[in-house]
């Protein structure tokens, strides 16, 4: 539990309090330090009983999530936006840098047995026996700029057919989503941009989107996915058949090692735990069924030194890049991880699967809620590193997960609750509203 609000907390809702009302004004940033502070499951019994001098109803909180007034996308499409102008101020020159935009679809289960809308089934029953996992599935876009910083773009959400004809909305495909994300996203115009995805991704419409955008993608190709000849005829050979295929004294060794790679900035690793990755891989621009003269790049990692190399080692991505080498497109396809470390630390600190709820456009809200906090982080971590003076302090900040970070802010916290203290003591009307919080908690 928490006494006082953090100021920065308060600076960090004054960015784009524009969008904000006057209730809301007053609310958000009680919420969003419940969020980050709670250590608890962030229910709604979790949240209501962090701040101790706000304490409020589960049913109020509840019904704070369930109203349609708060269009909680809306103001953080606004905080985005907010932050990303702030961080271009301080890097006023930022020239021709490089940033990368990963994309994935993320799956919050649900208990088979929860009463919910929008679900998927995740799991099916086995043997009829037991209920069948359900799932709500959003796409992310997870923009990562020159000097690490990481800011989440709004959420979309995926509905499906029956959610769809139920409430009378268009039915929009998984890659429509994750096109729409593409094409919303607010860079600088010097800045090039590097889209990584998944397979599932891989097709025309990802194709066309990044093209239009005059971005660059790189991604795995489809199993299936087969070369065509110069009049576009689709031939037999797929691209993972022809890959297979080459001789292994013909592919080119590659070696990372760990805090020495050009996008090392980007890993945000915090160890030395991490060994060298070694890759044998070849790129060649050749004709693709549907998608046009592309590059492709074959790819194997072994992981022992023995003499069979398994299939699973093999990999094809493929790429509208002309300017790339094979070694600086396999490191940029590396950073596709990142948005799933992204994921873990939501699922992990922030409490992305800690609805309880049955109302599923409060659990769009929910979310909102969640990305607004982990934002705050990243506005914490540029705050931290314009007060750093040692270059020592400046790297351990430049590195930190998001676990170090809620550390840094709970310190910053119980501060805050320290000097509320020492101020109550001076005056005993406050000291009185102390003592009455305490005794309602404790009751």
């Amino acid at each position: 539990m928490n006494l006082a609000l953090p100021s920065r907390m308060q600076s960090f809702v004054a960015l784009f309090s524009f969008s904000l009302d006057k209730r809301k004004s007053v609310i958000f940033p009680i919420l969003l330090t419940c969020f980050l502070l709670c250590r608890e499951p962030k229910s709604y019994a979790g949240l209501s009983r962090t701040m101790l001098l706000d304490t409020r109803n589960r049913s109020s909180v509840s019904k704070l999530f369930r109203r349609s007034r708060l269009r909680s996308r809306n103001i953080y499409e606004d905080a985005a936006a907010c932050i990303a102008e702030q961080y271009w101020e301080q890097e006023k020159n930022i020239g021709k840098k490089v940033w990368l935009l990963a994309i994935d679809g993320v799956c919050n289960k649900r208990g088979g047995f929860a009463k919910i809308e929008n679900t998927t089934k995740y799991r099916k029953k086995r043997k009829d026996k037991g209920p069948t996992t359900k799932a709500h599935t959003f796409v992310m876009g997870l923009l990562i700029t020159h000097t690490g910083v990481r800011i989440p773009l709004p959420r979309r959400t995926y509905n499906t057919r029956a959610y769809c004809r139920k409430h009378k909305k268009k039915y929009i495909k998984i890659t429509e989503l994750a096109a729409l994300i593409i094409e919303s996203a607010i860079v600088p115009p010097d800045v090039k941009v590097i889209v990584v995805a998944d397979e599932y991704f891989e097709g025309k419409l990802l194709d066309t989107t990044c093209n239009k955008r005059g971005y660059t993608y790189i991604v795995p190709v489809d199993s299936r996915r087969c070369f065509e000849d110069k009049n576009g005829k689709r031939r037999k050979q797929t691209l993972y058949e022809y890959g297979k295929s080459l001789i292994r004294e013909t592919l080119t060794k590659i070696v990372f090692r760990p805090h020495q790679e050009r996008t090392a900035l980007l890993r945000r690793r915090t160890g030395e735990g991490k060994k060298r990755r070694t890759y044998f891989a070849t790129s060649k621009v050749q004709r693709i069924s549907g998608l046009g003269e592309r590059t492709i790049v074959y790819s194997w990692k072994p992981r022992t030194k023995s003499r069979r190399w398994k299939k699973s080692w093999f990999k094809v991505l493929i790429s509208n890049a002309k300017d790339l080498d094979v070694r600086a497109l396999i490191e940029y396809y590396e950073l596709r991880w990142q948005i799933e470390i992204f994921f873990r630390e939501l699922k992990s600190f922030m409490g992305l699967t800690d609805y309880t709820g049955q109302d599923f456009a409060a659990y769009e809200r929910f979310i909102d809620m969640i990305l607004l906090a982990y934002l705050f982080l990243e506005w914490y971590r540029m705050q931290l590193l314009g007060e750093c003076c040692r270059q020592k302090n400046r790297a351990v900040i430049t590195s930190a997960r998001i676990e170090t970070l809620l550390r840094l802010f709970q310190r910053e916290a119980d501060r805050a609750s320290i000097e509320y203290i020492i101020m109550c003591g001076k005056k005993p009307a406050l000291m009185s509203k102390l003592l009455k919080s305490i005794n309602k908690t404790v009751v």
